[in-house]
């Protein structure tokens, strides 16, 4: 149980990443599909807590309690790591997509304006010539 805890302690610098994630990921279906993960974890080491802990000593069971807290809490930070890449890189893709359809559009209306202006000059300038003849 202890060691439990120690594994689960080591995760406190990543709550930064955390909370950057609980601000910017607004899809429940990908949070559903995150959690199935540190529940299983949970239950895994509720299940591996020994009813009696004088059978920790017995043959090889300390080692190997030892063993899997350390491969699952190993699975846990490989799949966060990976769940945060691909977030940040997909928010960031999104952001940028978002940015270059307004550039797009920005880009448009001043070809628009620039046309729009042609025309009013054009039409001053035969309003003059008009002045001009008369």
């Amino acid at each position: 149980m202890g060691l439990s805890v120690a594994a689960m302690g080591a995760l406190v610098p990543l709550t930064k990443y955390y909370a950057w994630m609980i601000d910017n990921i607004n899809i429940g279906k990908v949070w559903y599909l995150f959690s199935i993960l540190p529940i299983a974890l949970m239950v895994s080491n509720i299940y591996t807590i020994p009813i009696s802990y004088a059978n920790i000593r017995v043959g090889k069971v300390y080692a190997k309690g030892f063993i899997i807290t350390i491969f699952e809490l190993a699975l846990y930070l490989i799949v966060f790591i990976l769940f945060y890449i691909f977030s940040k890189t997909t928010i960031e893709k999104t952001k940028l997509t978002e940015r270059n359809n307004i550039l797009e559009i920005q880009k448009k209306l001043h070809r628009i304006v620039a046309v729009v202006h042609k025309i009013h000059l054009k039409k001053q300038g035969m309003i003059l010539n008009i002045q001009f003849m008369l």
